[in-house]
């Protein structure tokens, strides 16, 4: 009798662990062709370009450019362990010998999963990184997720050479 108890038990367990693998495969990217797409969109000023260099742990998608209205767009799957994390480094130029700069996290698994579902938008205005989100019952909206960090001005900067 006891060893129908053990056997019991030990069913019970290999069941609750199938049943709570299985019920993750939703959310996890690389199960049932779930990819997450992120478009990052120049809509700084008329004229002026953006540049970015987006990366994570794995992939290095290199330095791009990005005149106004354009948007770099790339796509990929989030990790088993949903902790797959891409950063940019983006900068642009307002005026000659002025520089704004500043990394951003621009897709963290464990924040954005819930907001951007498969397509993640991203808007880089004059005052910072924006972030599209879902409304409830009505239409998505943007916000200002990260403010410009720092602003340098090159023109000061005094180069020695030796």
């Amino acid at each position: 009798m006891a060893a129908m108890g053990r056997g019991l038990v030990q069913l019970a367990v290999v069941g609750l662990g199938l049943a709570l693998f299985f019920g993750c495969l939703p959310t996890v990217s690389g199960w049932y062709n779930h990819r997450v797409h992120v478009h990052v969109n120049n809509i700084l000023y008329p004229g002026t370009n953006m540049t970015l260099h987006c990366k994570s742990k794995d992939d290095d998608l290199g330095e791009q450019i990005r005149t106004f209205g354009q948007d770099f767009e790339w796509s990929f799957g989030v990790n088993f362990w949903d902790t797959t994390l891409f950063w940019c480094n983006i900068w642009w130029s307002p005026s000659p010998g002025r520089l704004i700069e500043g990394g951003f996290h621009i897709y963290d698994s464990k924040r954005d999963i819930d907001d951007c579902g498969k397509m993640c938008l991203r808007f880089v205005k004059p005052d910072g990184i924006y972030f599209n989100f879902p409304a409830k019952g009505g239409p998505t909206y943007s916000e200002l997720v990260y403010p410009w960090p720092t602003q340098t001005d090159h023109r000061q900067k005094k180069l020695t050479y030796r």
